[in-house]
């Protein structure tokens, strides 16, 4: 953890990543695990591969509650936030940090 980072929280969070394709092709999903802390004064969403989110103040009121019956696909945490990207041509993400990859 960086001198800047403070894990006031440490809250888990999983982030299910949609990928909006065309508008006729179906959806990609993932569920991405990773852990909510306190960095320079914001809270961001941290993954266990490395990746990061900065989350919005309303974040929490956006999150969903995970229900036993899904529990499976989106991992160990209570919650999961939804997060809606577009793929750009040169494979970045739109609506996610620089940088990002589909996971494989």
């Amino acid at each position: 953890m960086d001198s800047g980072e403070v894990a006031l929280m440490a809250e888990p969070l999983t982030i299910f990543l949609i990928v909006d394709n065309a508008p006729d092709a179906e959806d990609d999903c993932y569920a991405l695990s990773g852990t909510v802390i306190q960095e320079d004064g914001q809270e961001v969403w941290r993954g266990n591969e490395g990746r990061w989110i900065p989350l919005d103040d309303d974040w929490r009121g956006r999150r969903r509650e995970v229900k036993p019956e899904v529990a499976h696909l989106l991992g160990p945490a209570a919650h999961f936030l939804p997060v809606v990207v577009r793929l750009l041509p040169d494979g970045d993400l739109d609506g996610v940090p620089l940088g990002w990859k589909l996971p494989p």
